[in-house]
Formats: structure tokens, sequence, C-alpha cells
């Protein structure tokens, strides 16, 4: 009988002891978890922020990626506008080439009838130097072989106070006096309709 109860006892320390290693086990298993949950639950707040900044820059880099869109419509839209402008100014320098052209063609057209009224208004000169001399000695000739009133209707020229005197037009050209300018001998109003200062056009 003292022998069963010792060997109670003595199984029942065994349990005892076996308990309490358990107990202690789990008592450190316990803090290890404690620990863990800890280190997570610090870890999951760092991951919450840097969840938070990340959201953050998502939503800046959005609004910059707007802005880039917008910008790059802007773009698009001044080019097109450039564009636009470009092919005006395309066209301004075509007209302006053909107005050109047309202006350079009709300055040398210009020229051409200058240069030809040139040459004419200097054979004009001749021809009246030329008839302005004969139409003198015509009237030299005239004033010695006429005296006083003896000239006829049907004379070219009289002589009339020291002066030659064209009656008309035809007598003019009989002369070989027309057309007569104003301050040549013969010239005379009656000659001179439109009053240019120059008689029998």
């Amino acid at each position: 009988m003292r022998k069963w109860l010792l060997l109670s006892l003595t199984s029942l320390t065994l349990f005892l002891v076996g308990c309490g290693s358990d107990t202690a086990k789990i008592n450190a298993a316990n803090e290890e978890l404690q620990e863990k949950v800890e280190v997570l639950e610090l870890s999951n707040e760092e991951l919450k922020q840097k969840l938070q900044e990340a959201n953050k820059e998502i939503e800046e880099l959005t609004s910059k990626l707007s802005k880039f869109d917008d910008l790059e419509q802007e773009y698009q839209d001044l080019q097109a506008t450039h564009k636009e402008k470009i092919k005006a100014l395309e066209n301004d320098v075509v007209n302006y080439r053909a107005t050109r052209k047309n202006l350079t063609a009709e300055v040398d057209s210009l020229k051409a009838t200058n240069s030809a009224l040139t040459d004419e208004v200097a054979s004009l000169k001749k021809q009246v130097a030329s008839k302005s001399s004969s139409s003198g000695s015509s009237a030299n000739s005239s004033g010695t072989s006429s005296t006083g009133s003896g000239s006829s209707s049907g004379s070219s020229a009289s002589q009339s106070s020291g002066s030659v005197y064209y009656k008309n037009c035809t007598a003019a050209r009989a002369a070989g006096a027309a057309p007569v300018h104003r301050g040549d001998p013969g010239y005379g109003k009656h000659l001179d309709r439109d009053g240019d200062g120059i008689g029998c056009e």
C-alpha cells in the first residue's frame, strides 16, 4: 500500500512536472506569437502608410497625365492652325508671284511704248523743225512776190503787215506749214480749234 501511494505520488509529480513544462512552452509560444503579432501590426501600419503615399502619388500622376493630354490636344490644335497659316502664306506667295509676273510684263510693255513714243516725239520734233524752216522760206518768197491786196481766195498764203497769214488749214497744208505751232509764222486761233497750241493737226 505504501508502495502504491509512493508510486502514485511519483506519477502525479511527474505529471505535474510535465504539465508545468508544457505550460512554460505554451507561455513561451504565446509570447513569441505576441511579438510576431506586434511586428505584423507594425508592418501593417507601415504598409498602410506606403499605400496612402502610393495612392497620393497615383493621384498626382493622374493629374499630370490629364494635364499632358490637355497639352497634347493644345499642341495638335496649334499644329493644325500652323498648317493652315502655312497653306495661306503659300497661296499668298503664289498669288504674289503671279501678280509680280503680270506687273513685270506690264512694265516691259510700258517701257516699249515709252521708247516708241520717245522716238515718235523726236521724229515729230525733226518734222516740226523742218516744216518751220520751210514755212519761213515760203513766207519770205511769198512776201517778195505779192504786194498789198493782190492775193486771191485760192492763194495759199498772204503777207499782211509783215506777218504770214493762212486763211485756213488747206492753205497752211498747201504751203507745207501744217501743223502750225503757237509762235510759228502764220499761227492763228482760227487754225487751232481745240486751243492746245497746235493748229491744223
